[in-house]
């Protein structure tokens, strides 16, 4: 459904005023053009963009990020005693994260959009314990969606979309195949899962007021499980973001946005480590309607190999509205 904004309206005023008049065809053209490339906007509100709440506005743009992360204190052998008593402490180890994102979303018409996305993850120990424990991990792959806008209001928007994902899991996993040496078992050093999945999502924005607004993502997927062993799977995705514009406040050209979500079931790695919540700060630099560039500092909790592991990580984004 396509809703009329305010400059639709003032434009289409202005052209019954004068029919057929190049005054009006230019007043309709720049109208149109205004609010091309810029960054979102709902009555006085306009959106800082962030990763996990992704926006329900068609918009043109190239986006990517950068960053590190690491898992502290990882309980790598638990403590136990030995058969003559003696006790043997328990050994941590630490894990290091690599991330990299890359978004090309094109606006079609005024109610659609199709994108591509490319994600990079890399997971490994940084000592002997770790790495031997959990290895090498490699996540790479792509997503390509379409998006199709509802509803437009001067403080509401939503749309729904559709999407299929093709991920490669790639693990080398030092333990076990040392085990399978010593065992005289053929156990590969590297496995290589491809996962393909699709599903789709709801996205919503609400404008509170001039500083204030609401970003909320939900979506359901289904498709092949990265551990081969189980059935395909279904899985969900609930996050909430609060997005704050300083500029109306104290007129400084920053934004600020706290969201978190919620996972089950989530496909991102080869063990199944079930539920995972993480949680985003995000301060970026908005003093232009066409560019973002932010500071993104995350946590996720997540189920590890039987432990719960919180990791934190840092990123630069960068977003260019075309």
């Amino acid at each position: 459904m396509r809703v009329l904004t305010c400059g639709t309206v003032v434009a289409l005023a202005a052209a019954l005023a004068m029919p057929g008049s190049v005054g009006a065809q230019q007043a309709d053209t720049t109208a149109a053009e205004s609010t091309d490339g810029l960054r979102p906007k709902l009555g006085p509100h306009r959106f800082t963009p962030n990763p996990l709440t992704r926006d329900p506005f068609p918009r043109s743009y190239v986006r990517n990020s950068l960053g590190i992360g690491q898992a502290s204190d990882l309980p790598i052998l638990p403590t136990f005693e030995l058969p003559n008593g003696d006790t043997l402490q328990a050994i941590t180890g630490d894990l290091l994260f690599a991330i990299l994102d890359f978004e090309y979303q094109q606006r079609i018409k005024e109610w659609m959009s199709f994108w591509v996305q490319v994600n990079i993850r890399g997971r490994l120990g940084n000592d002997v314990g770790s790495l031997l424990a959990e290895g090498v991990t490699l996540t790479s792959g792509y997503e390509i969606g379409w998006m199709f806008k509802f509803l437009e209001s001067n403080r509401v928007a939503l749309s729904a979309t559709a999407e299929v994902a093709n991920t490669s899991l790639t693990g080398v996993n030092i333990l076990e195949f040392l085990k399978g040496v010593l065992d005289s078992t053929d156990v590969g050093l590297v496995q290589t899962t491809p996962v393909l999945r699709g599903g789709s999502s709801l996205r919503f924005a609400w404008a509170a007021n001039a500083w204030l607004g609401v970003t909320a993502t939900g979506n359901l997927s289904y498709g092949e499980s990265a551990d081969r062993s189980k059935a395909n799977s279904a899985s969900s995705n609930l996050s909430m973001a609060a997005d704050v514009d300083l500029g109306p406040l104290i007129n400084a050209p920053i934004g600020v946005v706290l969201a978190g979500s919620n996972v089950f079931s989530p496909d991102a790695a080869i063990e199944d480590i079930g539920d995972s919540q993480q949680g985003l700060l995000r301060v970026a630099y908005t003093g232009r309607d066409d560019f973002v560039i932010a500071l993104d500092l995350t946590m996720v909790r997540a189920p590890l190999s039987g432990v719960t592991v919180t990791a934190t990580a840092a990123k630069i984004s960068m977003r260019y509205y075309f």
